[in-house]
């Protein structure tokens, strides 16, 4: 299981390149940087990696395991669409810059997800409760695609 959710991870960061750079017409060098970005921001590989580590035998768990996957590529994608969407020049931008936006217009959700997201990385035990609250903070975003 784990191998396939990996693979899957790096199927949704080839869809987002691809989207990027065939639909959006943002050059890879470019789109990379804006992925690169949002990951550094967010942590959003490291919170996949957590997730893809952990050991589950209870199905209720599996289940919420792969739906906090899903909601973290959801976002990922969203907050993607949001920073293309509002600037033109993605080769200018700066992590200030992206976080600057985004917390103009998503300020608590995001405020209250990178403190937990802080407390989790110091955290000694990392489970998939605590996960899916930092996660979960996000999940109060409208975000559609």
């Amino acid at each position: 299981l784990a191998i396939q959710l990996e693979s899957l991870q790096k199927y949704n960061e080839l869809c987002n390149l691809f989207y990027l750079s065939q639909i959006k017409k943002i050059n890879i060098k470019n789109s990379m940087k804006l992925l690169v970005l949002l990951d550094e921001l967010f942590d959003f590989k490291w919170l996949n990696d957590q997730l893809v580590l952990l050991d589950l035998s209870v199905t209720c768990d599996i289940n919420q395991k792969e739906l906090l996957l899903h909601t973290l590529n959801l976002v990922k994608r969203f907050f993607t669409e949001f920073i293309v969407t509002t600037n033109t020049q993605i080769n200018t931008l700066s992590k200030a810059d992206i976080l600057t936006q985004l917390k103009g217009a998503y300020s608590q959700p995001i405020k209250l997800y990178l403190q937990n997201l802080c407390e989790l990385k110091n955290n000694q035990s990392i489970d998939l409760t605590y996960l899916a609250v930092t996660i979960n903070q996000l999940s109060v975003i409208p975000f559609s695609i």
